[in-house]
């Protein structure tokens, strides 16, 4: 929708007091409306100024300024922020993610996140592709968590208000004719860190912390895999019978072959 259109050139078309969105105009969930939003489809970006972001048809933010992609291409630049309330009780969560188009196959993006009574909580997720590898990392890191470190100290405890958390994933594409294999590793500073603070950390469990390489070598009638696996318990209330059991490093074998229509499998496990 437009009050007017204008193109420059061949690549630009600029809408005056309009709305812009990629959704279908029967269903428009959320739209953009702006003194003025000029689209380059030579770069695959658009600017708007002046803009009131639209949920339905109920504006929801003003923004002065800002740029955003009309197709497929990447661009460094600010997402859209999150706002909400604090799981301390105590005040208002905001954060404001930064997307980094740092090269063609890595990229980064860092949340900043301000957290009512805990403090500046930043989650960076870093992500590389290759022909071998796809990886990705996610950090998080709080200097002093003004709410834990309360907690601690009426608990009498000495605990570090500095905390973090990691989970790193890597999975290997097929290699050297049949390989392929998958990493995966997490560790926080502490038992209550997913529970308190887990913005962006790629861990499913809030009791285990999976760790994990497994590699694989695959042909057409067999397949041998090879696991070592270990989960550390988090869960201080979690009694030792419990917790989750200790893997042994682990080799499996199977194969099959068909003769004269008749199905034989075989499958071998060794701890």
């Amino acid at each position: 929708e437009a009050k007017s259109l204008s193109r420059p050139d061949e690549n630009t078309l600029i809408i005056h007091e309009g709305l812009f969105s990629s959704c279908s105009p029967e269903k428009r969930d959320w739209a953009f409306a702006s003194g003025k939003i000029t689209l380059n489809r030579e770069e695959g970006f658009g600017q708007a100024k002046h803009t009131r972001f639209l949920i339905k048809d109920t504006p929801v933010l003003y923004i002065p300024w800002f740029s955003f992609p009309i197709d497929d291409r990447r661009k460094s630049g600010l997402l859209y922020p999150t706002i909400g309330s604090s799981n301390t009780e105590s005040g208002i969560f905001v954060s404001t993610p930064y997307y980094l188009n740092l090269a063609e196959n890595y990229d980064a993006t860092i949340t900043p996140s301000y957290i009512g009574g805990r403090g500046i909580h930043y989650d960076i997720e870093g992500r590389t592709k290759s022909a071998e590898t796809d990886s990705v990392l996610m950090l998080g890191y709080i200097d002093k968590d003004d709410f834990y470190d309360s907690e601690q100290q009426l608990l009498n405890n000495s605990s570090d208000p500095t905390r973090w958390g990691l989970s790193f994933e890597q999975d290997i594409h097929p290699f050297a004719d049949g390989w392929s294999g998958q990493l995966k590793f997490s560790e926080v500073s502490d038992n209550n860190y997913l529970e308190d603070l887990n913005q962006g950390l790629n861990i499913d469990l809030t009791d285990n912390l999976d760790r994990r390489a497994e590699f694989s070598y695959d042909r057409e009638d067999w397949r041998f895999s090879f696991l070592l696996q270990e989960y550390k318990s988090i869960d201080e209330q979690l009694l030792p019978s419990e917790q989750a059991y200790q893997r042994y490093p682990e080799m499996y074998l199977e194969a099959g072959k068909c003769y004269k229509r008749f199905p034989f499998d075989w499958a071998l496990r060794y701890f």
